[in-house]
């Protein structure tokens, strides 16, 4: 559970922790989250996370996420 801005949180620091895409969907399915590391940074990865609600894409970002 949790909101989705927690939900992207997670997903981008499991993504860049694994770097690959990891993706969060709520129990309804209509709202996801995709996380996808982009880019290094030094000891950092950029990652960039895309929000859809009801299959439709509402919101990307990227982040810094570091270990």
């Amino acid at each position: 559970g949790g909101t989705i801005t927690e939900i992207a949180q997670r997903a981008a620091k499991e993504a860049a922790m694994a770097n690959k895409p990891v993706e969060y969907r709520s129990e309804d399915g209509r709202e996801r989250v995709y996380a996808e590391p982009v880019a290094t940074r030094g000891n950092c990865k950029i990652v960039k996370t895309n929000y859809y609600q009801n299959g439709k894409l509402v919101k990307t970002e990227e982040r810094e996420v570091c270990p």
